[in-house]
């Protein structure tokens, strides 16, 4: 009886921690990894005669998970929270309720990467997901703040917040699936600015350097914030 009602007090914060970090991969990480290759393409594209255009939503989804590492690192290490994990409440901390410092956020994001999202790879993340939701609800920590003598602090949080995770999450897929590059022009020049990417979003590639540069001057001063 104490086992299942320890379950059924974790089984919310199981829930919170996994749409925090979903919130996180889609907000910070694939920004992130679009921008990385963006510089990448910059850098090489010239080598691979048009090949790095624009990677599949779901390759970006996948370097999103591992770009995410370094920041979500940096971020708990000095403030102990991701935009994600402020959203839902949650911050992570040591045993003083202080910051952990960036050796063992590097350390924590390092063993989530591989223990809790299966490097991002689809039947790996599913298991991984699973086993370390089940040792949570059965155990009341995650395996890596066990292993680490981290604290994670949950705080009460309205339905609003819910809704707002929620939301950023299925937006951060549409986004995603509809593609980058047309929800930049939109929000830039509206139906016009979207008209001068109409065709790369169409077809999920690259509107290549020329474009961007003539619509971001098109429409400057502008500021995009990541």
């Amino acid at each position: 009886a104490a086992a299942n009602a320890q379950a059924a007090i974790q089984f919310p914060l199981a829930v919170r921690r996994l749409l925090a970090r979903l919130v996180d991969v889609l907000v910070i990480g694939v920004p992130a990894a679009a921008i990385a290759w963006g510089l990448l393409v910059n850098r090489f594209g010239a080598l691979f005669d048009g090949a790095l255009a624009t990677p599949e939503p779901a390759v970006l989804l996948w370097l999103a998970v591992f770009v995410l590492v370094p920041l979500e690192a940096l971020l708990i290490g000095t403030t102990g929270t991701t935009p994600g994990k402020f959203l839902l409440g949650l911050r992570v901390l040591d045993a003083r309720d202080a910051t952990i410092g960036l050796a063992r956020a590097w350390q924590r994001s390092l063993t989530i990467l591989w223990r809790g999202m299966g490097l991002g790879l689809p039947p790996l993340t599913v298991v991984a997901i699973g086993v370390a939701g089940a040792q949570l609800m059965g155990q009341g920590k995650a395996p890596w703040d066990r292993a680490l003598g981290i604290e994670l602090r949950a705080a009460a949080i309205d339905n609003r917040r819910w809704q707002t995770a929620l939301v950023a999450v299925v937006g951060g897929f549409f986004v995603l699936a509809s593609g980058l590059w047309g929800e930049l022009a939109w929000q830039l020049g509206g139906s016009e600015g979207y008209a001068m990417v109409k065709e790369a979003d169409a077809t999920g590639t690259s509107p290549g350097k020329d474009v961007l540069r003539d619509l971001l001057a098109q429409y400057a001063p502008c500021i995009i914030l990541i």
